[in-house]
């Protein structure tokens, strides 16, 4: 080595020497910050796959939120904060959960063990001192039927059918279940009749993966035949969605939209006369399942579209986007999405506990607690907190309380 290298190589090394404590300090910085934004480890009350959220008003109008883990036997009821187990369970390993008014009933469908429907009604429930009670009393929900009783749906036409998935849509006083089957290398859409019995609706379409309605019309996606439309008469595929994988089917506003499997929003205005159109995309991600319309109570402006996205097998980011609306909940036809905390308005209060939390995990599901359950919103400081709940693949139900997101425990 010449005395030019020595002398190169000298002040490299003291030029590294000096800069090596900052460098240590700035990664020590980092992973501290990392840490710290990391939500406190926590048990899931609900574990696994939970089944994607539903909920049921009684007359009164007071709702109680239904889910579950997947392939579990139990269901759980969630009201004001507070969970307890439904005191009558279907039986079996629960695959699916439907919620539908049809009339003055109120029923809570329940998929389980592949090949059994059965429902429950709940209009006549009468919910007693939920807020000041521990657990779910045996006569805390007491109904017309003691106890309250669960009635079989009749397989009907999917005798032998392997039932897969199960959705509800319709009007506010009465939805329409629907329910996906497979039989070999067969899919078919079947539609709960009166009497309660499963009929044909369609063949030959791929697996049922959400519904929505508007104006007597159902629309119904598919996990590989795009979107189908029409009643319980007969259903035709959507004008350009037959190359579509359907996660998700909402109402959002006056529009019908959908999230595909590649991480784009469709959407049709059935007023308008159109077809589905791609209003925007996830961009470097796929859909995940999770969509659900977000408001603050207290300000009816603020208005999102919460999509659940799934990132590349190594990623580590997952989590969910906001989609912006506009003022009156509508759903733009070129609409910004945004990562959460990234701008206003916006689902959560810290971008880096959200990106550190929630963030590393695909959201399959994604509600906002109305307020018909969560009654006890009235008492928190504005602006109000909506409570959300996102399923995980195999992380239980998360939600986003007091500004953070975390296992809902």
């Amino acid at each position: 080595m010449t005395k030019t290298t020595r002398r190169l190589a000298g002040a490299a090394f003291a030029a590294f020497a000096a800069l090596a404590p900052l460098l240590a300090s700035c990664n020590q910085d980092a992973l501290f910050a990392d840490i710290s934004n990391e939500p406190e480890p926590r048990d899931p009350r609900i574990e696994g796959t939970p089944l994607d959220p539903v909920v049921v008003e009684n007359s009164g109008g007071e709702g109680v939120l239904f889910t579950g883990s997947r392939n579990d036997s139990r269901i759980l009821a969630y009201r004001e904060g507070l969970w307890a187990e439904l005191p009558a369970q279907p039986g079996g390993a629960l695959h699916g959960l439907a919620a539908s008014e049809e009339g003055s009933a109120k029923y809570l469908y329940a998929l389980v063990d592949k090949d059994v429907i059965k429902r429950i009604d709940l209009a006549g429930a009468e919910l007693k001192d939920w807020e000041t009670n521990s657990g779910w009393k045996t006569d805390q929900w007491t109904g017309t039927t003691d106890p309250l009783q669960w009635e079989d749906v009749s397989i009907g036409e999917a005798s032998g059918y392997w039932l897969q998935t199960i959705y509800s849509a319709g009007p506010d006083d009465g939805q329409q279940v629907f329910v996906g089957a497979q039989l070999q290398e067969k899919y078919s859409i079947f539609y709960v009749d009166s009497p309660p019995a499963l009929k044909l609706l369609k063949d030959d379409v791929q697996l049922l993966r959400g519904a929505a309605y508007d104006s007597s019309v159902y629309y119904l996606g598919t996990s590989g035949s795009g979107i189908w439309e029409g009643t319980t008469a007969g259903l035709v595929q959507s004008v350009d969605t037959a190359d579509y994988s359907i996660m998700a089917m909402l109402k959002v506003g006056s529009k019908i939209a959908a999230l595909t499997r590649g991480g784009s929003v469709l959407a049709k205005d059935p007023a308008s006369g159109g077809n589905f159109t791609s209003v925007c995309t996830m961009s470097g991600y796929y859909g995940a399942g999770g969509f659900a319309v977000w408001q603050q109570f207290d300000a009816s402006t603020q208005n999102l579209l919460l999509v659940g996205i799934l990132g590349s097998d190594t990623a580590t980011t997952h989590g969910y986007r906001e989609v912006t609306l506009a003022a009156d909940g509508q759903l733009p036809d070129s609409p910004s999405v945004n990562a959460p905390g990234g701008t206003t308005p916006t689902t959560v209060s810290n971008q880096a506990k959200y990106d550190a939390g929630m963030g590393t995990h695909p959201a399959l599901s994604l509600i906002q607690v109305p307020e018909s359950v969560e009654a006890a919103i009235s008492l928190q400081p504005t602006p109000k907190e909506p409570v959300i709940f996102a399923g995980t693949p195999k992380n239980g139900l998360w939600s986003y309380r007091a500004g953070e997101w975390n296992a809902e425990d």
